[in-house]
């Protein structure tokens, strides 16, 4: 039956009501059943009012005598805990499974009507196996007072409960031992129709053949809520709470074994007065509606996947719930059970209405389907599994609507951000990010990063940061460093986000995306330039040209050559234009920011894929990578002890893109490969380096295609088994000129301006000194430099003849 609730204007979303009524009918047959056969057991007699009340209820049980404060005492202390009849014996490994999240709370609406909070119970869930039976899994709620659990085994289901719950009169220390396919009762589930039209058409929607499970196992987090008549029921707040969490507890252990779902309970709430917002007797659609408008109202800052309400009020149905609407539609993702008496029961109820949630209908009419739990009728035969078509429907919706569920932990590693938001002041030197995994943490895994621009552009506000982080075995965090400029311009808060991608050995499931936001530290027009102070452009050049924070020892060398000068102009003018070409000519750039710009020139030469963008002369813009392409590249590669892993890292990431494969197809043979390469380097730049042919295909043979981009673009001579020199002379000047624009002006050369600059070089010798100067000296007194940091321009290029 479709819920066409007039009050919701999404009438796209998925909102269909699924029924589970439950009807018992007494019958009297008592026999005994043997699965698991062991010698010399007891058996306990019950009295003949308790046999005949337990005969009316289950058609097979035994007797287990249990004194539960002992029990409860050997389990916390051993772990142990065995449950014997005449005829079984169930040896049981347990291990506390608190079900609840780390973030885990309880409120309760007093008979007064104050919501107050509730103090945490002490865990009275547990998980564990069976003794020489494998795959199986046990699931118990113990404390001094009460022992009551599932057995899942590969035959059967067995539960446990005391015989006290069916007869007052029984021994507080006998306990129920019962198949569930043993309790006597007829149950039927009702929508009002059997969806079989329904089940077919999406039957055959199914995308082919999909895993038999959800993997990684995914965590389905969920709000609880207990009416005033469950509450009374129960006995009070605490007593419903705890009950709720026992069923829950074993609705896990058929998700974990069946779906590769498992639950985290994250808030219960509770109402201990009649006063509870629940009106609707008879009717579970009215209900239904009832409990998703007053969560919907009133719980918008719980985050939780769905919330499931726990009732004892009369209704049609016994249970109900919206379908295919966790994570897809969140304000839709509620159900409702009601108060059932014998475990089974209250089990298959809420394992039920959870399926619908996540994706589950009904499956009548469906071979294989019979007396499983998704059916919308069953007797005393169904059997607390889910059908292949029940699996497949969940598995699918899981699949394609995973967006809010984690993946468990202990599972696969997960990589997170530790927070999707992030504050910073602007007076701060860097911005420090935490990365996150969780799962698995025994293995290596890796995973990318990258910086965009928000409201924070990166040519003024911080520094374009890429790379990849890598988790050794047993590292569960890592930090981004994102360098911070501090200008002088006045103005809001502003934003830019770094975004996570490619892991290997982990997934992606939680925070991806962080949002960084500068708090502005300025207020009025600045009428002086923070690159006047020596440590300040000392820092900005490691920003810009070494794209990481300096080091003190260097950051004092630095600033220390142009504030030595003390008051002297021609000193200061003088020692920044040196300190400012050194940054350039250092090894740490030319192993970094020109090994990246030589990457892309040894690949492709005169014909960029993504070129510099001025249309005034293509035919020179397509020499050079536009600024976007490179600046994100050379990001990835920074000196320190990395580095020469990061520039081959790089160079293997570099000849997997497309563009490149398009350039050089993967058939090609190594002596194919390198012949074309260097091919292109002799035509574009005229450098023969033939002689260099079979060294670089024993790199070929020993390292790939990375191997040969990578000694082709090294400056390392110490270390380069290539001849490269040449070809890294011959690219010198263009790469000075190129990078130039791209560390002072952050942003794609126009063409003009670059051959200017390119042929003046050019009328000198290579690294020549003072053509450098005067080039360095007309960028840092541009008032387009100077203006990336304040609206007051102090120098000018008249200062670049004196």
């Amino acid at each position: 039956m479709l819920l066409k609730r007039k009050e919701f204007k999404l009438l796209s979303l998925p909102r269909l009501d699924c029924r589970f009524t439950l009807f018992v009918v007494a019958a009297t047959l008592l026999a005994s059943f043997v699965i698991f056969v062991y010698p010399s057991h007891k058996p306990v007699a019950a009295s003949a009012l308790v046999q005949q009340d337990l005969q009316r209820r289950f058609r097979k049980y035994e007797i287990a005598h249990v004194e539960a404060q002992s029990a409860a005492k050997a389990v916390r202390e051993t772990g142990k805990l065995s449950i014997a009849t005449s005829s079984l014996l169930f040896e049981l490994s347990l291990n506390q499974n608190d079900i609840r999240s780390p973030r885990y709370r309880a409120e309760e609406v007093t008979q007064s009507g104050v919501t107050r909070e509730l103090e945490s119970q002490p865990v009275r869930t547990y998980k564990g196996t069976v003794a020489g039976v494998p795959h199986s899994d046990a699931r118990f709620t113990i404390d001094d007072t009460t022992i009551e659990g599932m057995i899942i085994t590969p035959v059967e289901t067995f539960f446990i409960e005391a015989a006290n719950k069916y007869n007052p009169s029984a021994s507080s220390s006998d306990y129920v031992v019962y198949e569930a396919s043993d309790v006597v009762a007829d149950t039927t589930l009702s929508c009002g129709v059997t969806l079989k039209e329904q089940v077919d058409l999406r039957t055959g929607q199914l995308p082919g053949i999909t895993p038999e499970i959800v993997s990684p196992m995914r965590v389905v987090e969920l709000a609880t809520e207990a009416d005033f008549d469950y509450v009374s029921a129960l006995g009070g707040s605490a007593q419903a709470n705890n009950e709720i969490l026992s069923i829950m507890n074993q609705v896990q252990g058929i998700y974990e074994s069946q779906l590769g779902l498992t639950f985290s309970i994250v808030f219960q709430h509770t109402w201990a007065t009649s006063a509870d917002p629940y009106n609707a007797t008879g009717s579970a659609a009215t209900m239904l509606n009832e409990f998703t408008d007053y969560w919907n109202a009133n719980f918008t800052g719980t985050s939780r996947d769905t919330a499931h309400l726990w009732t004892n009020r009369p209704m049609d149905a016994a249970g109900i719930a919206w379908v295919h609407v966790v994570c897809s539609a969140p304000t839709f993702s509620y159900g409702i059970s009601t108060l059932a008496t014998q475990s089974v029961f209250k089990v298959a109820l809420s394992a039920h209405e959870l399926g619908h949630n996540l994706g589950a209908e009904h499956s009548d009419g469906t071979a294989g389907c019979e007396n499983t739990i998704m059916q919308s009728s069953a007797s005393s035969a169904t059997t607390l599994n889910f059908c292949q078509l029940s699996i497949d429907q969940v598995t699918n919706y899981v699949n394609s609507n995973s967006s809010c569920l984690a993946v468990a932990a202990g599972g696969p590693a997960v990589i997170s951000f530790s927070s999707p938001s992030y504050l910073f002041s602007e007076s701060l030197a860097a911005a420090t990010l935490t990365v996150t995994r969780t799962g698995s943490t025994t293995g290596v895994s890796t995973v990318d990063f990258v910086t965009t621009d928000g409201t924070a552009e990166q040519r003024d506000d911080y520094t374009t940061t890429a790379g990849t982080l890598t988790f050794y075995p047993g590292e569960t965090t890592k930090t981004i460093t994102v360098p911070i400029t501090d200008d002088l311009y006045p103005e809001a808060n502003e934003t830019f986000d770094v975004t996570l991608s490619n892991p290997t050995a982990a997934t992606l499931t939680g925070i991806s995306t962080a949002t960084v936001t500068i708090l502005d530290n300025d207020a009025g027009q600045a009428s002086t330039n923070p690159l006047d102070d020596a440590v300040f452009f000392v820092r900005q050049h490691y920003y810009d040209f070494l794209n990481r924070l300096p080091d003190q020892g260097g950051l004092d060398y630095w600033s220390g050559q142009v504030s030595s000068c003390g008051a002297d102009p021609a000193c200061v003018r003088a020692r920044r234009v040196d300190v400012s070409n050194a940054f350039f000519y250092e090894l740490e750039f030319q192993q970094t920011g020109a090994y990246v710009y030589r990457l892309y020139r040894a690949a492709y030469g005169n014909d960029q894929p993504f070129p510099n963008p001025d249309t005034g002369n293509v035919t020179e813009a397509r020499k050079i990578p536009s600024y976007g392409v490179f600046v994100r590249d050379r990001a990835r590669v920074v000196g320190g002890a990395n580095l020469a892993q990061s520039q081959l890292d790089l160079a293997n990431a570099f000849v997997q893109r497309p563009e490149f494969l398009s350039r050089y197809p993967a058939n090609l043979s190594a002596q194919q490969f390198v012949d074309a390469v260097l091919g292109r380097i002799q035509t574009d730049t005229g450098i023969d380096l033939s002689s260099q042919t079979s060294a670089l295909i024993t790199l070929f043979n020993q390292g790939g295609r990375g191997a040969v981009l990578y000694r082709l673009a090294d400056n390392n001579l110490q270390t380069n088994p290539i001849l490269n020199r040449p070809f890294i002379d011959a690219e010198y000047n263009r790469s000075f000129v190129y990078t130039q624009y791209c560390g002072y002006l952050r942003r794609d050369a126009d063409t003009a301006g670059f051959l200017f600059w390119l042929g003046q070089v050019n009328l000198f010798p290579i690294r020549d000194a003072s053509i450098q100067h005067t080039m360095v000296c007309a960028f840092i007194t541009s008032p387009e430099y100077q203006q990336r940091f304040s609206p007051a321009v102090t120098h000018s290029n008249s200062e670049c003849g004196q």
